[in-house]
């Protein structure tokens, strides 16, 4: 697997370097960690950490060499020095650079972390993994800053029907047998599901299809029935089935300002657990 580790020197950006390393004691990874720097924010100040460890694109890699060393002196996160490791400093805009790069490299995942629970989103750099996770091609993990790195047994991925995800359902299968964990397809019901021939189609489709292609994955299905609060729903089941991950998909619109009020960032900004993220383009043939 072709990981992506956007890297700006700081504690939640480390988060997701050392899980990095909990994944390459999992299954084969190879590791690029790039730092992107030298651009002025939407404020007009210097961006977070771009005077750090000199200018130059030089200077931030043998930085993040150092980085990645220093972090390999603690045994748990030893195996870096033994899985392939790339460094990448460019300078641009962050979440332009990091989705170009994950695309042109063809990676399988962004690995990022975020400020977590019950901090302000729009800060900084939780506004670039916002944004990152909000117009990627390329799925994305987000690491809140506190959460306690512990075996990976469940993961429970939350779905509406209104499209048959199956390069995501792919995706997400192939994560929990690596992990060896459970897999739990979560859905809230709502008023929009009564006579909605469309969402009980790929409910089928999912539940039976790919589910008979599947079935010695053992795919858990949950319904939550009458809730008003999707967050508040998803996050509470996630507390209660002890989920480890959670996976959502983001459905692109023509909407451009969605994202605000998407329950991807509502949940972003509450996550304790990671948050496996996938953009979605709709099937217009549904």
């Amino acid at each position: 697997m072709r990981i992506l580790v956007p890297s700006d020197f700081s504690a939640n950006s480390l988060q997701a370097l050392k899980f990095a390393a909990f994944l390459a004691e999992k299954i084969p990874v190879e590791l690029t960690i790039i730092n992107v720097f030298g651009h002025l924010t939407g404020t007009g100040t210097p961006s977070q950490n771009s005077s750090l460890y000199g200018g130059t694109a030089l200077a931030k890699e043998d930085a993040l060499k150092s980085l990645v060393s220093s972090i390999c002196a603690a045994e748990e996160y030893s195996i870096l020095r033994s899985i392939p490791v790339h460094y990448m400093a460019k300078c641009g805009l962050e979440e332009e650079v990091i989705i170009e790069e994950a695309a042109a490299g063809h990676f399988d995942l962004i690995l990022m972390g975020t400020r977590g629970a019950g901090r302000n989103i729009n800060q900084y750099w939780g506004s670039v993994s916002r944004k990152v996770s909000a117009k990627s091609s390329v799925p994305v993990l987000l690491m809140p800053m506190e959460y306690q790195f512990h075996n990976i047994k469940k993961i429970i991925f939350a779905q509406d029907f209104m499209d048959y995800n199956e390069n995501e359902l792919e995706y997400v299968v192939r994560f929990k047998r690596w992990l060896n964990a459970e897999l739990i397809i979560l859905h809230i019901t709502e008023m929009e599901d009564y006579d909605n021939n469309v969402r009980t189609i790929n409910y089928h489709k999912m539940r039976y299809v790919f589910g008979m292609k599947n079935e010695n994955d053992h795919i858990q299905y949950e319904f939550i029935r009458g809730m008003n609060d999707k967050k508040k729903a998803v996050m509470g089941f996630v507390k209660s089935a002890k989920g480890d991950v959670l996976s959502l998909v983001k459905r692109k619109t023509h909407v451009d300002n969605e994202i605000e009020e998407s329950l991807t960032l509502q949940i972003m900004q509450d996550a304790h657990i990671p948050l496996l993220v996938f953009n979605h383009a709709p099937n217009t043939n549904n």
